[in-house]
């Protein structure tokens, strides 16, 4: 199956969410609107990526940092594309990009319902990290 990974970009913005809440166990939320994620890219450029097969997306993966810590967001594979590769080559690609910027500690979130996402993170080589804490937030709008 041939397909490419190219740069995510706004103007396929409809596909984007689409294509998330079509991924079973993917968090689709405000902070996915078109305006945070045009601020989300314009402080994160050149790594966050989408796969297309026939010019459809197929994958995605969102990836960030704070300057000390790489955050990826979004990996989702359609279905039927999925166990054969993809996924790995978005983190690898996530990894290097944030690699080049000095960031060497990466973390993901996943919902504990997401059976399948805990084990491809463990899969992987990301290790399960059990806190005492919970997260909290507050959203302030104007």
């Amino acid at each position: 199956m041939k397909y490419k990974i190219a740069e995510m970009i706004l103007n396929r913005y409809k596909e984007l969410i689409e294509f998330w809440r079509s991924c079973e166990g993917l968090w689709v939320s405000d902070d996915d609107s078109y305006e945070n994620l045009k601020i989300y890219f314009k402080r994160n450029p050149k790594s966050n990526f989408i796969v297309l097969h026939e010019n459809k997306i197929i994958g995605t993966v969102k990836c960030s940092h704070d300057g000390r810590r790489g955050y990826i967001h979004h990996l989702g594979v359609k279905e039927e594309f999925r166990k054969q590769g993809i996924a790995r080559e978005l983190v690898e690609k996530c990894i290097e990009c944030l690699r080049a910027q000095g960031i060497n500690k990466f973390r993901v979130f996943v919902l504990d319902s997401n059976r399948e996402a805990l084990e491809f993170w463990e899969h992987m080589g990301f290790e399960e990290q059990i806190y005492d804490y919970r997260t909290f937030q507050k959203n302030v709008t104007t």
